[in-house]
C-alpha cells in the first residue's frame, strides 16, 4: 500500500494528516498550475503496470487509469519501470519492458506524453496512443533492444531548450555489475523534432 499525507498547516512539516491509502508504488506526482496534480505510479497486478490519477486539490482523487501493461501471450508476467518529467503543462515519461516479469531482463525504451492533464496520451510525434499500451511493438517505442539481448536502465529525463524530451540511459548485456556481463554503455535518447 501507498500513503498520501498532507501537512496540517501550509509550509509546515511538523504535523501531517492521512489523505488516502491505496495500492501504489514508485509515485511520481506532478503539479500543473490551474489544474492540480497528475500522479504517475505503478501497481503490482500480477504485472508491474503503469497508472495515473489526478486531483484538483491533493485531497479528492480520480479513479486510477492504466497507461501501460505490455505482455506477450507467452509471458506469465511482465512489467515496467518509468522515469518522468514535466515541462509546463506537458507531463511525459520514458519506460522499459520486463519480458516475462523478470526485472533482470528489462529492455526496450518507450515514451508517452500528455499536454491535457492525462485526458489523451501521445507518442513523441503527437500521435494518440490507444490505452492501455499492451503491445511490445507500439507507436511509443523509442528504441528496440530485446532482439539484441541488451538490458536498458533509464536513469533520468529532461528537456532541451526547444522543449524536446531527452533521456539518459545505460545499456549492457546483463544485470550483474563487474566483468561478468562486460562494460555498460551510457547513451542519450534525444528527440530533435523529426527523429
Amino acid at each position: 500500500m501507498g500513503y498520501k499525507y498532507r501537512s496540517t498547516q501550509p509550509y509546515d512539516a511538523s504535523a501531517f494528516t492521512l489523505v488516502r491509502e491505496e495500492e501504489m508504488t514508485y509515485p511520481q506526482p506532478k503539479y500543473i498550475s490551474g489544474r492540480g496534480f497528475l500522479h504517475l505510479f505503478t501497481k503490482y497486478t500480477g504485472l508491474r503496470e503503469l497508472y495515473m490519477e489526478t486531483s484538483p486539490d491533493g485531497q479528492s482523487w480520480s479513479d486510477d487509469r492504466k497507461l501501460a501493461g505490455i505482455k506477450r501471450p507467452e509471458d506469465a508476467q511482465s512489467g515496467h519501470y518509468q522515469i518522468s518529467g514535466q515541462r509546463g503543462d506537458t507531463v511525459a515519461f520514458f519506460y522499459n519492458w520486463h519480458p516475462n516479469g523478470n526485472v533482470d531482463l528489462r529492455t526496450n525504451i518507450y515514451y508517452m506524453q500528455t499536454a491535457d492533464f492525462g485526458q489523451t496520451w501521445t507518442n513523441v510525434k503527437g500521435e494518440e496512443l490507444s490505452l492501455p499500451v499492451s503491445e511490445v511493438n507500439n507507436p511509443g517505442l523509442v528504441k528496440e533492444f530485446f532482439s539484441q539481448e541488451l538490458n536498458v536502465y533509464i536513469k533520468d529525463m529532461s528537456y532541451d531548450a526547444k522543449g524536446y524530451p531527452v533521456a539518459l540511459y545505460l545499456a549492457g548485456k546483463g544485470h550483474q555489475p563487474g566483468p561478468t556481463h562486460g562494460l555498460r554503455q551510457w547513451y542519450v535518447a534525444h528527440w530533435n523534432g523529426s527523429q
